[in-house]
């Protein structure tokens, strides 16, 4: 497969893949509930984001639960899952609104 293909079909078990990504393509608050933010904008609120568009080598991860400790009365917080770039040998604590993807080309030999 060569071709870009929408996110939705991506692997997310792990597999690093080619993304797309275009931080204005996320309509930033759910359009079906007012002031709700869509998972991206969540993650990006948190985390931080990779700006623009342009392409990078990233990981799903998935959503988990935060707590902040026994200070946080509120019992924490659930972090939605999202595409992180590969950076290092390790996804990048910036999330990435990636629109497409295709499979890594094989290594040099």
């Amino acid at each position: 497969m060569t071709q870009w293909q929408p996110i939705e079909t991506a692997p997310k078990d792990g597999t690093k893949v080619l993304v797309y990504f275009d931080h204005d393509a996320d309509p930033y608050n759910d359009p079906d509930v007012p002031y709700k933010l869509t998972d991206y904008a969540a993650n990006a609120e948190g985390a931080g984001f990779f700006r623009g568009k342009g392409q990078i080598v990233a990981v799903w991860q998935d959503g988990f639960h935060e707590d902040d400790g026994w200070e946080d009365p509120t019992g924490g917080y659930w972090v939605p899952g999202g595409w992180f770039p590969w950076w290092d040998d390790e996804p990048a604590d910036q999330v990435c609104n990636a629109t497409h993807w295709m499979p890594l080309p094989a290594a040099p030999e």
